[in-house]
């Protein structure tokens, strides 16, 4: 048996619906997604505006507790950079620079 919300009710859910409709899936960050050799495969495509030449920066996500607190920390470096060298719609094959030659892996940001 379906549950019939009141009036007031219903407004309230057809508002919180469209919005969600509207404001879309969240964009997650980019991210690698394998690395084969010198082939590096990232969650960024032409629907993102990536292409061909663009050069992406290569972060790596540290996480450290601190011994004093217990917190745990997290922080980002860039380590490299990566040149696109193709692009489909959802991901690109990009190589990496002499810097990050080696260094690169899946779940790099």
């Amino acid at each position: 048996m379906a549950m019939e919300l009141p009036p007031s009710r219903r407004a309230g859910w057809l508002v919180l619906v469209a919005a969600l409709i509207v404001a879309g899936p969240v964009a997650a960050e980019p991210v690698v997604l394998a690395v084969d050799g010198d082939k590096v495969y990232v969650d960024l495509g032409g629907a993102e505006g990536v292409g061909a030449g663009a050069t992406l920066e290569l972060q790596r996500e540290i996480v450290a507790r601190d011994p004093a607190s217990g917190a745990t920390l997290r922080d980002r470096f860039a380590f490299g950079a990566l040149t696109v060298v193709r692009a489909g719609d959802r991901v690109c094959e990009a190589t990496p620079d002499e810097a990050s030659r080696g260094r690169v892996r899946a779940g790099d940001i």
